[in-house]
């Protein structure tokens, strides 16, 4: 069971750490993510399944493929939507997300697909201590995502570019009149946000499978990063954990279907307790 709490609660900090590196940089929710997520888990299968090369290049393949496509549509769909309401941009985001899911119906069948199998990888089992057990791409999930969470970290506090990104997404007014080039931020935003999704979910069709139900994964690590306060990375992890643990609990002690729900109800309790989150900033709640 600890096992099973540790691997959803990396999946859902990685993901929720794309949800939260857009909205700080450009204060918009993307709720194309999930489905963002589940293209290019498919794609990057595709394409490696296809070329017939290592199986592993599965990750970096999402990455770039994610990468690219968060520059393509920041700089084709969100740039132009720059001194329109944010509640217009959001419905843009809506709208790709619609897309994308009919585009894998139309292309895939919304099949489900087990990569792991498929390419021939071994997922077996590892002794980690004893009463601890987990599977090899699980605990790979685990590692990579506080990799990644802790690099996020560094990068936006110590870097040179982090601190432009943050700059921008405080007052981009005064960012580009200090010269700051903010379209160029943010589209570098995006891409790192759909490029953590991508390789997410080569991760996750790793250990478990492909299919059209997994943008539902997505859809839960945004009420991660909800819960955790959208503005906050160090939020992600305790709010992973708490969603995460009492999803396992109630689908191992309760039921099973109960246990779909329970992120949602996590959600709620927080927003009337503690609306902009565990760790999130509670102007920019007042503000919006």
């Amino acid at each position: 069971m600890l096992a099973d709490i540790l691997v959803l609660l990396s999946i859902y900090a990685l993901l929720g750490a794309g949800y939260v590196i857009v909205y700080r940089s450009s204060r918009v929710l993307n709720f194309a993510y999930p489905e963002i997520f589940m293209v290019s888990a498919y794609l990057g299968f595709a394409i490696v399944a296809t070329v017939q090369i290592d199986p592993h290049a599965i990750f970096p393949v999402g990455f770039v493929i994610g990468v690219v496509a968060g520059i393509l549509i920041y700089l084709f769909l969100m740039a132009p939507m720059a001194g329109q309401p944010v509640f217009a941009a959001v419905l843009v985001t809506i709208g790709l997300g619609i897309i994308l899911r009919g585009l894998v119906y139309i292309e895939f069948t919304g099949q489900s697909i087990f990569p792991g199998s498929e390419l021939g990888v071994d997922n077996s089992t590892v002794d980690i201590f004893e009463g601890l057990s987990i599977t090899r791409y699980g605990l790979v999930m685990v590692v990579a995502s506080l990799a990644i969470i802790a690099g996020l970290l560094l990068f936006f506090r110590y870097s040179r570019l982090g601190m432009q990104m943050r700059a921008a997404s405080f007052d981009p007014k005064l960012a580009a009149y200090r010269g700051m080039n903010i379209h160029l931020l943010f589209a570098i935003a995006w891409g790192m946000s759909l490029g953590i999704g991508a390789f997410a979910g080569g991760l996750y069709g790793m250990n478990y499978q492909i299919g059209i139900a997994i943008s539902l994964v997505g859809i839960k690590a945004l009420v991660v990063a909800l819960v955790g306060g959208m503005d906050s990375l160090t939020g992600l992890v305790p709010a992973a954990l708490i969603v995460a643990a009492m999803e396992i609990l109630v689908q191992r002690f309760i039921d099973p279907a109960l246990s779909e729900v329970i992120p949602f109800i996590v959600l709620v309790v927080i927003l009337l307790i503690r609306p902009w989150g565990l760790l999130g900033t509670k102007e920019m709640i007042d503000r919006v």
